[in-house]
């Protein structure tokens, strides 16, 4: 019978998390109309005043009210009707009895049933529905403990009220605790299914860019030596339309070859076993030079003073070479500058800048240039993929690292980035 009662309007096609809710809300109606139907037969075997005994009849309807509600399956009309009516009865009540109530406590019950009733994404309703009963609280406070009561009941009464009260707040209470377990775990739950599923689909997402990029390569390859022969070969033999059809495919050619080598980089910049070991930045600033093809119009410098830094070499190198030969390529003026600072940005951090006095970059691309195929180039060029920024950006980020740029159009831009002095654990 009781689990028939607690079980009113679930079926096998409700949420878990509102079958939950309706088993409270069905249990909470029927203790308090329990107690109603109890006092109201006790009320009329001793006599009690007629508006005490209608004050006693209220919850017995509204809790009856409840699961009428619930048995209908209107759930949400249920939980506003039964707070909505323990509102009522603790103000009515505390009209009547005033300060021999000891409304206090139920007032900490009606602090706690939006808490416990009302889901955690409807949080402003639950806030306001909980600070309601602490206003009320504060209300009679200063109006109706200064009043004699309407009514006078003996002693053992208000002793029975607040035995009744004691109960009440411990059921809430303990309600309020099992909702807020549950919904934490719920939600920490979420989280870590969310991320884990994140993780293997980025995982398998560069594992296919990998796959599907190396296996292009074998074609791009052959058709690379056929483009090969076919200049050497037959290219003087063509008309002008057919030169220019060649060309088209050359490039083409070109384009789908740095289109593919840049996606294999990116699905592997910074994966594999890292090799970790202590350098100084000057060792990488000298290198760079012998890895570029800086021309003669362009001064390349960086700073004398040295940093030492414990955490992978050549992933510091790619970024700088990346960022190094990013400048060189879209630099458009006959003489130039492009120089690398760097400076401690903290105890455990490095700022490096790659400055230039090239084009600029227009603030509308500061952040599409991160983003894979971004590009700030009005023009398309063979030589860009539009992936290498953005594989520097996974490199910074695997080290715990953040990438921004400084750029005014027409006078030339600074790449930034953090990078740690010791390697920091994945």
């Amino acid at each position: 019978m009781l689990s028939n009662i607690l079980n009113i309007g679930i079926n096998s096609t409700l949420n878990p998390d509102w079958i939950k809710r309706v088993r409270i809300v069905n249990m909470m109606s029927l203790i308090t109309f329990s107690i109603s139907i109890s006092f109201i037969i006790y009320g009329v075997l001793f006599s009690w005043p007629n508006l005490i005994i209608l004050v006693v009849v209220i919850p017995f309807i509204t809790s009856s009210t409840t699961l009428i509600l619930n048995f209908k399956r209107l759930f949400k009309i249920a939980i506003i009707n039964y707070i909505a009516s323990n509102f009522i009865m603790v103000f009515t009540t505390a009209i009547l009895l005033g300060s021999k109530l000891h409304y206090q406590y139920f007032l900490v019950s009606l602090i706690g049933l939006p808490l416990i009733f009302i889901k955690g994404d409807n949080k402003n309703l639950r806030t306001i529905l909980s600070l309601l009963p602490i206003v009320l609280w504060i209300y009679l406070e200063f109006h109706f403990t200064k009043f004699e009561p309407v009514f006078y009941l003996p002693e053992h009464y208000n002793y029975l009220i607040r035995v009744i009260n004691d109960f009440l707040m411990f059921v809430v209470v303990f309600c309020m605790f099992y909702v807020f377990t549950k919904e934490s775990n719920t939600h920490l739950k979420e989280l870590e299914d969310k991320t884990l599923k994140l993780t293997e689909s980025n995982a398998k997402l560069e594992q296919f860019s990998y796959i599907v990029s190396h296996d292009l390569k074998a074609p791009l390859t052959n058709i690379d030596s056929l483009i090969s022969i076919i200049e050497d070969d037959y290219f003087k033999d063509f008309n002008e339309d057919g030169r220019h059809i060649f060309s088209m495919i050359k490039e083409s050619s070109i384009r789908m070859n740095a289109l593919v080598t840049s996606i294999l980089e990116y699905s592997r910049a910074g994966e594999g076993n890292i090799r970790v070991t202590t350098f100084n930045t000057a060792d990488i600033f000298k290198d760079i030079p012998l890895l570029i093809n800086i021309p003669e119009n362009i001064q390349f410098k960086y700073p004398s003073v040295t940093h030492t830094i414990t955490g992978s070499y050549s992933q510091l190198e790619q970024v700088l070479i990346n960022l190094v030969n990013n400048a060189v390529k879209y630099h458009d003026k006959d003489q130039g500058t492009i120089k690398i600072t760097v400076a401690s940005l903290n105890a455990d951090f490095l700022k490096f800048g790659v400055i230039d006095d090239g084009p600029g970059i227009k603030p509308e691309f500061h952040d599409v240039i991160f983003e894979m195929f971004g590009t700030a180039n009005e023009e398309s060029r063979l030589d860009s993929s539009g992936l290498g920024l953005s594989i520097v950006k996974k490199i910074v980020s695997l080290n715990h690292g953040e990438i921004g740029i400084e750029s005014t159009y027409g006078s030339g831009s600074c790449f930034w980035f953090t990078w740690p002095l010791k390697v920091i654990g994945k």
